[in-house]
């Protein structure tokens, strides 16, 4: 059968669809038939019909929007026969081939369409023809005559031609057609899909395929860490957490024992994994304490012979040698709930769900250039700990080289003249009693404890600044300073832990784990989900090879509960959420999905002056 598509208006970028496999199939699911139908369109609008002939001519596409592509065809027929003119009737046995083509009946649909592709027929719609004629040789496994056809049509088309090949690409046995593939057909796009395509395939086999047909997969990229990637029936999850199991203070088997919360939150996803179809998990709980030397003797449990993935562990002194273990035996190391670059330095094995210190500095740096905000004076404040000082340093120096200028770079005062000095260094960016800035810049402020996040605000506030102020996620959380505020001074928080709670997804986990445990799920509880769901979902569709397939992706991946994940060419994620409050809700401002009302205005009155 003929997969069935709705015809449906949606916004699109192709050139970032067919940056990544989910690209594709969005691309192919959802692009190609809205583009195939507009088409159709656009050929009808060169006709001129009477009437009474458009009038069941609209009557007969409705009835293909609606999938009534039988009834469809027959008001297409009785249209041929009513018709007066050759244009109107190869345009409607055009549209009968489609609607036959939409039902599934390829047989008629490429009776109609080769009678219409004859050279003796002159007709200004004999390109959407061809077009289609390629997809009926594709849908009956005839790659040859599909790519003849393809190569009929004229050089303007070349576009809608090659979507039509990427479909076929991605939903078929790539292999089939690469040795028919001449020069012309072999586009980037077209590269992509096959290295995607061949990426499950072990460095062998891509040899014997190179071999076999030689130049035209000569752009396939030997894998870098040389995986075969495999699949199993069932993969072994070690957690290495410091529970404490054996230890009887109250405190380390209390639910406010942040790593308990942590894996009460793994133990929702491996749930939810073994409740989906697919492969199946088995989760190795090891107890670290807090000690490197226990950690060593884990690596030696006969258990760890079989293990696929680990979570954890969580301090630096256990976490050498689960990093050294990792490396040796090319297991991938997830570490649910850190920022610290240092742990993915070495280690082409090792991940962390949240970007790095660096990397949020450089993207909220980026973000900042891309929207024109204004660099012109950069007013940098940091706090004392190594993620507040990281970020900051990241940020400076990545505003410097984007042509931005730091005016201060500044640690944050904790003496009792710390305020006034706050003041001061703000003091060329106030605004007077009658709204003129003085001096243009922004506020970086990467500050994360609460008693100074106030100072800063309140210094803000004091000074009438109106420039873009930027803070960490930690000022969401502060009970001396609420959403109200954040709003009214138009602060952007970049939030990576931000939790979407607008999705389906987090409120079935929300509900799940409050079955479970009798509590809503806290900070902890989210990181452990996220990390054994979104990895776990990875390893079931790619194999041991999913890395590859994360770090050659250049789109963004939805999460679960939050945002998106990019690891292109990366070990942390390089997606860093900016949450703006719009009418007392958070928004995630950076997000593709994110559409400013001024765009919503100005698509609502092009609508009306449509």
């Amino acid at each position: 059968m003929v997969r069935k598509f709705d015809f449906v208006n949606l916004p699109f970028n192709i050139e970032a669809m067919m940056k990544s496999k989910k690209g594709f199939y969005h691309f192919i699911f959802f692009v190609i038939p809205f583009l195939i139908f507009t088409s159709l369109i656009s050929t009808a609008q060169t006709i001129e019909l009477s009437k009474k002939l458009e009038s069941q001519y609209i009557y007969g596409k409705e009835l293909i929007n609606k999938k009534q592509y039988s009834q469809a065809k027959e008001v297409f027929h009785q249209l041929i026969t009513k018709s007066s003119s050759n244009d109107e009737k190869c345009f409607f046995e055009y549209m009968k081939a489609v609607s036959s083509f939409k039902a599934g009946d390829l047989k008629n649909a490429l009776s109609d369409l080769t009678s219409l592709t004859n050279k003796g027929v002159i007709w200004d719609g004999v390109n959407d023809a061809k077009l289609l004629l390629s997809q009926v040789y594709f849908e009956k496994n005839l790659p040859r005559l599909a790519l003849k056809s393809l190569t009929e049509v004229s050089s303007e088309r070349k576009q809608d031609s090659n979507r039509i090949l990427y479909q076929y690409l991605i939903t078929k046995k790539t292999e089939e057609i690469i040795p028919l593939l001449s020069s012309s057909f072999l586009t980037e796009e077209v590269k992509k899909i096959i290295s995607l395509k061949t990426q499950r395939l072990s460095q062998e086999e891509v040899g014997e395929l190179k071999k076999e047909f030689g130049k035209t997969l000569s752009f396939l990229k030997e894998n870098e860490n040389n995986s075969i990637s495999t699949y199993k029936n069932e993969y072994n999850v070690a957690v290495l957490l410091p529970l404490f199991l054996e230890d009887s203070t109250d405190i380390f088997h209390s639910k406010k024992w942040f790593p308990n919360t942590l894996y009460q939150g793994i133990k929702i996803a491996l749930e939810t994994l073994n409740e989906e179809d697919g492969s199946k998990f088995n989760l190795h709980v090891f107890d670290t304490k807090k000690e490197g030397t226990h950690v060593k003797k884990i690596l030696q449990d006969t258990s760890f012979q079989h293990v696929d993935l680990i979570l954890g562990p969580l301090y630096t002194k256990t976490l050498s040698p689960v990093l050294e273990y990792s490396r040796k035996n090319k297991i991938p190391v997830i570490n649910p709930i850190s920022s610290n670059p240092k742990i993915i330095e070495k280690n082409a094995n090792a991940f962390l769900t949240a970007p790095s210190y660096k990397t949020i500095g450089t993207k909220l740096a980026d973000y900042v250039h891309q929207q024109n905000i204004d660099t012109a004076s950069a007013f940098i404040i940091y706090g004392s700990s190594p993620k507040e000082i990281q970020v900051a340093k990241a940020y400076k120096e990545k505003i410097e080289s984007n042509g931005g200028h730091v005016f201060a770079y500044e640690p944050f005062d904790y003496s009792e003249d710390g305020f006034e000095s706050l003041l001061a260094t703000l003091d060329t960016i106030k605004t007077d009693s009658l709204g003129i800035v003085h001096y243009h810049g922004h506020v970086f402020a990467s500050v994360t404890e609460e008693i100074p996040s106030v100072n800063i605000l309140s210094a803000l506030q004091s000074l009438q600044v109106q420039d873009p102020i930027i803070v960490p996620e930690e000022w969401l959380s502060h009970s001396l300073i609420s959403f109200e505020q954040l709003e009214q001074e138009g602060l952007l928080v970049f939030a990576p832990h931000f939790v979407d709670y607008n999705k389906k997804t987090t409120n079935q986990f929300i509900t799940r784990y409050i079955e479970a445990f009798g509590e809503n799920p806290n900070h902890y509880a989210f990181c452990g989900f996220e990390a054994l769901y979104q990895f776990g979902r990875w390893i079931k569709e790619y194999g041991s090879g999913f890395t590859n397939y994360i770090q050659n992706n250049e789109d963004l991946i939805s999460s679960e509960v939050y945002s998106f994940y990019n690891y292109k060419d990366a070990n942390d994620n390089q997606f860093v959420p900016i949450v703006k409050f719009i009418d007392t809700a958070p928004v995630i401002i950076n997000s593709p999905l994110y559409q400013p009302d001024s765009l919503k205005i100005e698509e609502e009155e092009k609508l009306l002056d449509d």
